[in-house]
């Protein structure tokens, strides 16, 4: 498992499919877009960092809001996959860590 920034994984998707990463940002629930990625499925989340945004398919994290994010801080750790456009999404295979502010 490899800790990573998103534009790392955007940036070359192709070195990062289906491996496993843990990326460090901030929830963004439903809220905004993300061009430069891309929804699985209609329950899929943002997070984003300060090198940009991705989505999360897989849990909401617990005691979270995705209609009314608050930007909490968290650590995602999962799959990285990829569409047939070319765009990364990463599946979260275990419970998401809280980060102190």
């Amino acid at each position: 498992e490899i800790k990573i920034t998103i534009r790392q994984i955007i940036g070359d998707t192709g070195s990062y499919v289906d491996k496993e990463v843990s990326v460090e940002g901030f929830f963004r629930g439903w809220k905004g877009r993300c061009p430069s990625s891309y929804m699985l499925t209609r329950s899929d989340w943002i997070l984003e960092d300060e090198t940009g945004c991705i989505y999360i398919t897989g849990r909401i994290p617990d005691g979270v809001s995705p209609m009314k994010p608050q930007g909490e801080h968290i650590l995602v750790k999962g799959r990285v996959l990829m569409n047939e456009k070319g765009k990364s999404i990463i599946k979260v295979n275990e419970p998401i860590r809280f980060l102190t502010p």
